[in-house]
């Protein structure tokens, strides 16, 4: 999820760490659930859930 959040903030300089924050929250946000299983969805990740029972 890092790499793909990365790409936004690459060379990158912000004011504060508050404004980092509310740039952050914006790019998750612009995330859908699609983009999100595609990223976080290999069958390794699912099967550590599934036996977590989560």
């Amino acid at each position: 999820m890092w790499k793909e959040v990365k790409k936004f903030l690459k060379n990158k300089v912000f004011d504060s760490l508050d404004f980092l924050r509310r740039k952050l929250a914006n790019i998750l946000a612009e995330f859908t659930q699609a983009d999100i299983a595609s990223i976080t969805g290999f069958d390794f990740i699912l099967d550590a859930l599934s036996v977590a029972g989560l």
